[in-house]
């Protein structure tokens, strides 16, 4: 079964294709820290093409913020969350956005929603330090 283009597919159907295509069924389902870069790029581009937004930038500013990975920012590797340097994920959010926008960050799929709210009514704005290594 070869998974569709992320545009001619619900994210479930889509994401269970995939998942699928690639055998990795137990493990991707289990724990989506697994996911490769490519599915979370992939990712990315389906749910900004859900709402609107170029997808291809925001696969930029994830990989410009964090190597397309879900991780604390590098100033804070224990995930203090009392520190300066709060930013999760990929997109790098800070909790503050997900106090505004109230959308979990701490999910992959929570940090993508969250990215394209901020997006959504922000703009670039809040990846400014980024800019040099995604325009």
């Amino acid at each position: 079964m070869a998974a569709d283009t992320p545009n001619t597919l619900l994210i479930s159907t889509w994401r269970d294709a995939y998942i699928f295509e690639r055998k990795i069924l137990p493990i991707a389902k289990i724990n989506p820290e697994t996911y490769s870069k490519q599915y979370i790029e992939d990712l990315i581009r389906l749910k900004s093409a859900e709402v609107g937004i170029n997808g291809d930038l925001m696969v930029k500013i994830s990989e410009c913020e964090s190597k397309v990975r879900q991780v604390w920012n590098y100033m804070n590797p224990t995930g203090d969350l009392n520190s300066k340097w709060s930013a999760y994920g990929i997109f790098q959010i800070i909790r503050g956005h997900q106090e505004k926008y109230g959308i979990n960050r701490m999910t992959i799929e929570g940090n993508i929603n969250l990215a394209l709210a901020i997006y959504k009514n922000e703009g670039t704005s809040p990846w400014e330090l980024s800019k040099t290594c995604w325009k």
